[in-house]
């Protein structure tokens, strides 16, 4: 997600769970290949913690050339694949050179710039929609898929291609990026239907939609999803309420416990505000600055999402930013532990519920509502039959009254 999961951000999901793959936001190839030679340039660019691993890099841009020494330049470094991005709606991508999702009307580029990175690194990625524009239809989705991922070699040691599809088109002009992640309908079915088609020579994931844990596994497992689909994506929703992220490890990936850090919202806060410390030291050489307060604090701002303090947290943070955004005898992990100490403790240190909890309190919300909405149906029927029932009598009594 461009300005947000920056390194921060993926520190601070990780402290949530050990499991899930995290990425960087995209990266325009230029930037890796330009700073190649400015270790320290670079490093802001895209250096990570050992404990982010399994991580993505996701790459932006259409020269294959470039592309390739960027990839070879994230090799280096250490990440776990290379993505590239042909999904990307925002106008400061698909609107300035082809790039993200404007790419997907020259698929043979597309195919051009997977085949070299394949040749250049181990994993590679590609991260795209059902659709861009008028071009939206079933056949176009499956006939891109067919020309960007030739038939496998038929060496053993040939690995599926990874996709993640984002199961809705993308409108170029007329939406902001926001609205493309809203407006143009879901379509799972057909995603489903087009990437099972390609059985073993894809493995792929959904993105688009996913809010919760259980609607996660409900996707994995519903009846449609077909054999290659490997998982989902999550991505404003983990930004938007981050600790729904917190029982990822062992709900979804069957492990025997979850973080210590993903205990509580306070356990969270204090793992990332001595995380904070570590990164941001406030020695005369540390990489502080006023705008890094806003930046690495960016990430907590979800913390209480749907909870009576998440405007309070909120504002506290913001005011504390603006009161020592240039002390230098104050860090952004000592925000946080301001910030803390201003919320009730409850709040603060309350258990994080299993996601079965919530998945059984939603469904049982649900289904109230569900049911209320019957009663309200049926009352109202029986309210209309009764009008009806005294129009009728009306009407047979003006008749007899009149003769």
């Amino acid at each position: 997600m461009v300005d947000v999961s920056d390194r921060d951000f993926r520190m601070f999901m990780r402290l949530l769970s050990s499991k899930c793959e995290v990425w960087t936001e995209m990266l325009v190839d230029q930037a890796l290949v330009h700073n190649e030679d400015i270790p320290r340039q670079l490093e802001k660019i895209i250096g990570f913690t050992e404990a982010e691993h399994p991580i993505v890099c996701q790459l932006g841009g259409h020269d294959p050339s470039k592309l390739a020494a960027a990839a070879r330049i994230a090799h280096r470094r250490g990440y776990d694949e290379v993505n590239l991005n042909v999904g990307c709606p925002s106008s400061r991508v698909a609107g300035h050179g082809l790039m993200g999702v404007a790419l997907m009307k020259t698929p043979e580029l597309v195919r051009d710039c997977l085949r070299t990175l394949d040749d250049e690194v181990p994993h590679v990625s590609i991260k795209t929609r059902l659709g861009v524009d008028d071009l939206d239809t079933e056949e176009f989705t499956r006939s891109f898929l067919g020309t960007i991922l030739p038939p496998l070699a038929s060496s053993a040691a040939q690995q599926p291609y990874r996709v993640i599809m984002h199961c809705r088109k993308a409108w170029l002009q007329g939406l902001s990026p926001a609205e493309n992640r809203t407006v143009p309908p879901l379509d799972y079915p057909r995603a489903c239907r087009v990437l099972g088609a390609f059985g073993s020579r894809v493995r792929w994931t959904l993105n688009g939609g996913i809010e919760t844990l259980w609607q996660a596994k409900d996707v994995l497992t519903s009846e449609i999803a077909p054999a290659n689909l490997e998982g989902v994506m999550i991505g404003r929703a983990a930004y938007n309420n981050p600790c729904m992220l917190h029982d990822a490890d062992v709900y979804l990936y069957g492990c025997d416990e979850n973080p210590v850090s993903a205990e509580s919202r306070g356990a969270l806060l204090e793992a990332y505000a001595d995380y904070l410390h570590d990164r941001y030291p406030l020695e005369s050489d540390s990489p502080l600055t006023p705008g890094t307060f806003a930046t690495s604090l960016k990430p907590t701002l979800g913390t209480f999402a749907n909870k009576s303090g998440n405007r309070m947290y909120r504002h506290t943070i913001d005011g504390l930013i603006k009161a020592h955004k240039r002390d230098r005898e104050v860090g952004p992990g000592d925000v946080v532990r301001m910030a803390m100490r201003e919320m009730p403790e409850e709040l603060l240190w309350e258990p994080l519920p299993s996601t079965v909890d919530i998945e059984e309190a939603e469904r049982a919300e649900r289904q109230r509502m569900v049911d209320w909405q019957r009663q309200e149906l049926d009352r109202r029927r029986i309210q209309y039959a009764k009008k009806e029932a005294t129009q009728r009598a009306r009407v047979v009594a003006a008749k007899a009254a009149g003769t």
